[in-house]
């Protein structure tokens, strides 16, 4: 039997169907957050960063001179892979669970199939039983109607040949 599964989402966003794409988009993602927290100057535009420099007196200018900044530290592939792990095990944890919950429905509407189908079941032997009951009471009344009829028949055929035979030997005399 075929479980069903749920298509990925993140964020109420259709990632992908694959587990490349799955782990691509969220170590992208990963690798946006990590390099936007690393940058400070980030948040700057050009303009504002010229703006500053162009209303410094000379005095601030030659402190404005650029300082060698720490390169920027990239995070760790092997940390960024986990976090997209950990949050591929997390997803897949709710698909089982969403697959639990839809597996539960199913039987439980399996379940109420069955019943209604036995309940309809039952109602239509009933029925016809019923109907079988009314049926068989009308052919015994038609049975007895039927007798009664033939019995006056026979009588009045009875009655007729007697008053032929009398009506027979009258005109005889």
């Amino acid at each position: 039997m075929l479980e069903p599964v749920l298509p990925p989402f993140l964020n109420n966003r259709y990632i992908g169907d694959d587990i490349q794409t799955i782990i691509s988009s969220d170590i992208e993602h990963l690798t946006r957050v990590s390099s936007r927290s690393n940058s400070p100057e980030r948040g700057k535009t050009d303009f504002e960063k010229e703006l500053s420099v162009s209303m410094a007196s000379p005095a601030q200018v030659s402190m404005l001179t650029p300082v060698p900044m720490p390169d920027a530290t990239l995070p760790n592939p092997e940390d960024i892979l986990n976090q997209a792990i950990n949050g591929l095990r997390k997803e897949l944890m709710e698909y089982k669970k969403a697959n639990q919950i839809l597996q539960s429905s199913q039987a439980n509407l399996e379940r109420e199939m069955e019943e209604s189908r036995f309940g309809a079941n039952e109602k239509v032997v009933s029925m016809l039983n019923e109907e079988r009951e009314h049926f068989n009471q009308e052919i015994s009344q038609l049975r007895v109607t039927c007798s009664q009829a033939i019995s006056e028949k026979l009588e009045l055929e009875e009655k007729y040949r007697n008053s032929e035979q009398i009506w027979n030997h009258t005109e005889k005399y």
